[in-house]
């Protein structure tokens, strides 16, 4: 499982340059069936070439024909999951750093980590001296930290791209 840091610092950008790769590649599988078709298949169907070697040729023709039409389906296929990937991954970025700032907001202190904890540099200096001699101000801060983050993880959709 990625840790925070790894969520949050990873550069997603690359799953659709890749992807615009494979497409790129699925058109010059285009380019080579076309080539293929015309110059090495297409001399077994014409009528200058007869017979069995002709039959024989055609079949093992027609093998590497399909091939290379599977090629190019397969590097557009590998495109469109990567771009799909790219979506997914970064509405889920989008989600955690959205409950991030929620919880910033809520007072907390969000480490390059990802551990949260409640954030006493906003605090008056009576609200500090409760928090640090008040076992129940401590306990009340910690709950609304954890109540509100999970409440926020579970409803935020995300709003950024990237």
């Amino acid at each position: 499982m990625p840790t925070y840091h790894e969520i949050t610092s990873t550069d997603l950008s690359k799953l659709t340059t890749s992807a615009s790769r494979w497409e790129e590649m699925a058109g010059r599988f285009k380019a080579l069936e076309e080539l293929y078709e015309r110059d090495v298949h297409g001399i077994s169907l014409g009528n200058s070439w007869v017979g069995l070697s002709a039959q024989a040729a055609n079949a093992r023709f027609t093998v590497t024909l399909k091939e290379i039409q599977g090629a190019q389906k397969e590097a557009k296929e590998i495109a469109r999951v990567l771009r799909e990937a790219h979506t997914q991954l970064t509405d889920l970025c989008n989600r955690v750093e959205s409950v991030r700032d929620d919880a910033v907001k809520a007072g907390m202190r969000v480490s390059e980590q990802g551990v949260v904890t409640f954030d006493t540099a906003h605090l008056t200096r009576s609200q500090r001296t409760a928090f640090a001699h008040d076992p129940d101000y401590q306990e009340d801060a910690r709950s609304r930290a954890n109540v509100g983050t999970e409440a926020r993880a579970g409803r935020k959709s995300g709003h950024r791209r990237r």
